[in-house]
């Protein structure tokens, strides 16, 4: 797979700059359903305001944990492949929360850096 840049017109990063001051507003969970979505319902956030992050391929992005982000729909025939690393803080003996979105199989656990 060959890496792309991330425009507009392929669904690059749009973030809400600044918004990692206000901390977590809602976090997005996973229910026992399976589904994903938010704890205390959609934060109404202004969407209007967020701005592109166009980057060119290869570029890392690094985000707080905080920052309001999210991408738009593809609307090009350019893929947009991207790779997403999570990193947290753990402790020995320290349990992932069962609501978490991100959840990994048994089979598959989450490795330690």
């Amino acid at each position: 797979m060959r890496m792309q840049d991330a425009t507009e017109q392929n669904g690059c990063l749009y973030v809400l700059e600044d918004s990692h001051h206000d901390g977590v507003a809602s976090r997005f969970v996973r229910g026992t359903d399976g589904a994903v979505g938010f704890d205390s319902g959609k934060p109404a956030w202004d969407v209007a305001a967020m701005r592109p992050l166009p980057v060119p391929a290869g570029t890392l992005v690094l985000l707080h944990g905080s920052n309001v982000h999210g991408s738009s729909q593809n609307t090009s025939l350019v893929s947009r492949h991207a790779y997403s690393m999570h990193v947290c803080e753990g402790a020995p003996g320290a349990e992932w929360a069962a609501t978490n979105w991100l959840q990994r199989d048994h089979s598959l656990p989450f490795e330690p850096l």
